[in-house]
Parts: C-alpha cells; structure tokens; sequence
C-alpha cells in the first residue's frame, strides 16, 4: 500500500476479495508501452486519467533491451502512423 504523510494506515494498492488473512497471494505485472497520436494535449501535459484514442502501438516493456531506437512514420497518402524498430 502507499502512505501519505501523517496518515495511521496505508492506502490499499491492491485488493484481493476472497484472500483471507495469512494466506499468500502472487501477483505477475506485466508493464506495457503505448504509443498514442491525438492533438487532445499539449507537449508538457500531464496525463492524469484514461486516454480517449486508441493506441497505434504496444509492447512489454520487460522484453524490450535497456537501450532500443523506433521510427515513427506518418503515411501521407492515409495520414496513419506506425512505428517500427530501428
């Protein structure tokens, strides 16, 4: 769970309904890395809730190298994106 200053008890992260207490729960996380194109926000915004345009691309981030170069390509003629390994 997360604590904020001065609080008694932290805040839940997670919440298993039917784990009882003592018992061992295992959790996989899976990150994972869009990319999205919309104009909805400016360069410096800060997104703070769900986005409202489909991702062009994903990937998990734990199967990507430390280090990894993409292209992003805008066909002229559909006005779509891709974006491809390097």
């Amino acid at each position: 769970g997360f604590m904020t200053r001065g609080d008694l008890m932290p805040k839940p992260a997670l919440y298993f309904k039917e784990v009882g207490d003592g018992s061992h729960v295992t959790a996989k996380f899976t990150p994972i890395l869009r990319a999205y194109i919309t104009s909805d926000y400016q360069e410096t915004a800060i997104i703070r809730g769900a986005i409202d345009t489909p991702a062009i691309w994903e990937h998990d981030l734990a199967a990507l190298s430390d280090s990894t170069t993409w292209n992003l390509t805008r066909d002229p003629s559909t006005g779509h994106y891709t974006i491809e390994e390097a």
